[in-house]
């Protein structure tokens, strides 16, 4: 069963009320979306080669590094263009028919790089060289984020959407019954970001109006059905969506799960720091450490040194990898 993610039952997920705000709602939406007439296949072919070499100087031009990874590094140019770099100089513009490049998101795991601009999204695989897969949306693409091991990506929208996108299907059983696209709608200002949690089963979203949104996938089968006994086949799982959502009073520069899926890290646009329990969908604490939003965060794998860097140009650094956080526990972290 997937009870334990917001509390200790899926009844305790939509009875649950606290004093913050929040509330749990189950709200019917659009289980599945037909690929023609959501969105339609971009023009460009799936595997077409878009790495066209290029003689430049990194360092006598205006880029900014996105991403640094092992013998390979990627770069945006002033002017909106791409380029990917590997360790003996040799760099590549990235040709992908886009105007101009607004989301770019990085799955490190599979070198897979996602680009959109306004309705267009292309991922591109960084090992290949090549397009892998390629969506038109009807609405402007705000946000993305990669699953973690389901070969799909998280789409927000300014419409206030977030879709589930499986650009790649491995297995017989996925092909007949999950639907290649799927929109989760509950939102009603502009996606700002979305963090998946390790299982896959959950995601969480934060828009413009610092609405936070919990969501248990249309895959998370909270009934625990194989596959093989679907009862709304060819249907999805549910004709409705599981949602618990809080109100945080203001927008959320970055949001993070950690690995073992415990705590949700948000940094609030006044420079605020807060902690949530993913299990019964709570706060667990809260510290004031910037004046300004929080700019950056890196954290290690374990959130054992959590580092912040804030519009005042000041850096905190924070344990945060203990089994139980609550607020005495965050309190001495800044003293």
């Amino acid at each position: 069963m997937i009870s334990g993610f917001f509390g200790c039952s899926q009844n305790t997920l939509n009875n649950e009320k606290s004093q913050q705000g929040q509330f749990s709602d189950k709200q019917k939406t659009q289980d599945k979306v037909e690929s023609n007439s959501i969105n339609k296949q971009s023009q460009l072919a799936e595997n077409k080669e878009v790495f066209i070499k290029k003689a430049i100087n990194i360092n006598e031009l205006d880029f900014r590094m996105l991403y640094s990874l092992a013998g390979m590094k990627v770069y945006l140019s002033k002017d909106s263009k791409l380029y990917v770099c590997k360790a003996n100089k040799e760099c590549s513009l990235l040709n992908l028919s886009l105007d101009k490049i607004d989301q770019v998101e990085l799955f490190e795991k599979d070198l897979i790089l996602a680009v959109s601009y306004q309705r267009s999204l292309r991922l591109i695989n960084l090992k290949s060289e090549r397009i892998i897969a390629s969506k038109d949306f009807r609405e402007h693409i705000s946000t993305l984020t990669f699953s973690n091991n389901l070969n799909s990506v998280f789409v927000g929208c300014i419409t206030g959407n977030v879709y589930h996108w499986y650009y790649k299907k491995e297995k017989k059983e996925e092909l007949d019954i999950f639907a290649d696209l799927t929109r989760y709608s509950g939102h009603t200002a502009i996606v700002q970001n979305i963090a998946v949690h390790p299982s896959d089963r959950v995601f969480f979203s934060t828009d413009i109006y610092g609405v936070l949104s919990a969501w248990l996938t249309f895959e998370s089968q909270p009934y625990d059905y194989k596959k093989i006994d679907n009862p709304f086949y060819p249907e999805f799982w549910s004709e409705v969506t599981e949602r618990s959502k809080a109100k945080l009073g203001q927008s959320v520069s970055n949001m993070k799960v950690r690995n073992d899926g415990r705590y949700l890290l948000l940094a609030l646009k006044d420079g605020t720091l807060k902690l949530w329990a993913i299990r019964g969908f709570k706060e667990a604490c809260s510290v004031k450490l910037h004046k300004g939003v929080i700019k950056k965060i890196d954290l290690d794998e374990s959130w054992s040194k959590v580092s912040t860097l804030g519009r005042d140009m000041k850096r905190h650094s924070l344990d945060l990898s203990a089994s139980n956080i609550d607020q005495k526990y965050c309190d001495k972290l800044i003293k």
